[in-house]
């Protein structure tokens, strides 16, 4: 937990190198997780890039209050249902 805060304080501050760590380590998982719930990697892979790009622009703004990782397969979740529910809906 106190290494996902470090990590956390460095992208709010806009360090790259350590948004690149967050990125490297959940992108497979949570697009596998994705694609679980919507049926498609190929919509998964969007929904992960989207949820890291949104991270990254608002990054100042972050108000993370749990870990890291509950955060992003929350997201995640939140996002693939989202999608499945309005399968029209562009990303």
């Amino acid at each position: 937990m106190l290494n996902e805060l470090l990590i956390l304080t460095k992208i709010k501050a806009g360090d790259i190198k350590a948004f690149e760590e967050l990125f490297r380590c959940y992108y497979s998982p949570l697009c596998w997780y994705a694609a679980s719930i919507t049926g498609r990697m190929e919509v998964a892979e969007e929904i992960v890039e989207e949820l890291f790009y949104v991270l990254w622009k608002d990054r100042e703004q972050l108000q993370i209050f749990q870990s890291v990782k509950n955060y992003l397969y929350r997201a995640t979740r939140n996002l693939s249902l989202i999608h499945i529910s309005e399968p029209t809906r562009p990303l």
